[in-house]
């Protein structure tokens, strides 16, 4: 029998095969393992969390940022649920940032909306204003036309429980009034119902009962 010679280039891609494939298996686990933490999640949601959290730089290192950036934004859920914005706060911002090195602004605009809703919740209402006006100049870039009603109603929704000054009387009215707009166009009964609601809001405070 005559001796099989294998050349480097085979060598090379039977340790690239070796290696993807076990990138393919790390991942599988990480989200193995993610799943489990979802049914866990009622009973312990800190452990549950903890889980999650630990498998996100696995999905990272493996090239699968979209996987990680979904398990950092249902932990942050969890743990905003659980009564910790805090907590909630940290993990929306390493969301962010994890997909703003992405280069992906609609998810940077999601990431931003669940932090101001950690800042609303911890009485920081000029930061929430502010990071829900970063997420609106997103999706208006943007050709998500869901995401955008949401966005204007999310931040005519913040305006209309301060509207100290006429102009913001003004401004409230107008992000709620596009947001119907978009919300109606796209079939989103509710949301035009929560624009109306909130613009009635607005409308009592400057007195305009009728």
């Amino acid at each position: 029998g005559g001796r099989v010679v294998v050349s480097d280039e085979m060598n090379e891609a039977a340790t690239n095969s070796d290696v993807d494939q076990a990138g393919e298996d790390a991942v599988a686990v990480a989200l193995a393992e993610i799943e489990a933490a979802r049914a866990e999640m009622p009973e312990d949601v800190d452990g549950a969390v903890a889980r999650v959290l630990a498998q996100v730089d696995v999905l990272i290192d493996e090239g699968e940022p979209g996987e990680a950036f979904d398990a950092l934004i249902e932990a942050g859920e969890w743990q905003g649920g659980s009564g910790n914005p805090t907590a909630a706060l940290e993990t929306f911002a390493r969301a962010r940032d994890l997909a703003i090195d992405g280069g992906a602004p609609q998810p940077v605009a999601h990431a931003l909306d669940r932090m101001a809703a950690c800042h609303w919740e911890l009485g920081q209402l000029a930061r929430t204003e502010h990071l829900l006006r970063e997420a609106l100049a997103i999706r208006e870039a943007g050709s998500d036309g869901p995401a955008l009603a949401r966005a204007r109603y999310r931040l005519g929704w913040r305006i209309a429980v301060d509207c100290s000054s006429t102009s913001r009387f003004d401004e409230a009215l107008n992000l709620l009034g596009r947001a119907r707009d978009g919300a109606e166009e796209h079939g989103l009964t509710l949301m035009v119902a929560e624009c109306d609601e909130k613009a009635s809001w607005v409308l009592g405070a400057r007195g305009d009962v009728a």
